[in-house]
């Protein structure tokens, strides 16, 4: 297969498998809305936000970063790998505890 023809076969795939996210995604929130009622819904949004807050967090720049090293080092791939994941785990490790304390110490009721 040429470079061209995998580049764009490459293309197709990523832009399909994105229209098909989107189009569960658009899918799931009417039926979630529909379910939910509108305090319940206001509550998934505002807890699926925070944990979105917290995913960031975790991620930290680390896939980009990664990428680009993993492409530059090749011959350490494996020692690279090793330590973004070992970050990573240390990054979500504390800001789950953090999250476990926050939540703990704000006495929310269910």
């Amino acid at each position: 297969m040429t470079g061209a023809r995998r580049i764009a076969n490459n293309l197709f795939h990523l832009f399909s498998g994105e229209a098909v996210s989107s189009g569960l995604a658009f899918i799931i929130t009417i039926w979630l809305a529909r379910k939910l009622s509108g305090e319940g819904f206001g509550q998934w949004a505002f807890a699926q936000s925070v944990v979105i807050y917290l995913v960031l967090l975790v991620d930290f720049g680390l896939s980009t970063f990664g990428v680009r090293e993993l492409a530059r080092k090749k011959q350490q791939q494996s020692r690279l790998v090793a330590s973004i994941l070992n970050i990573r785990l240390v990054l979500a490790t504390v800001i789950f505890i953090l999250f476990v304390c926050v939540i703990i110490f704000l006495d929310i009721s269910p």
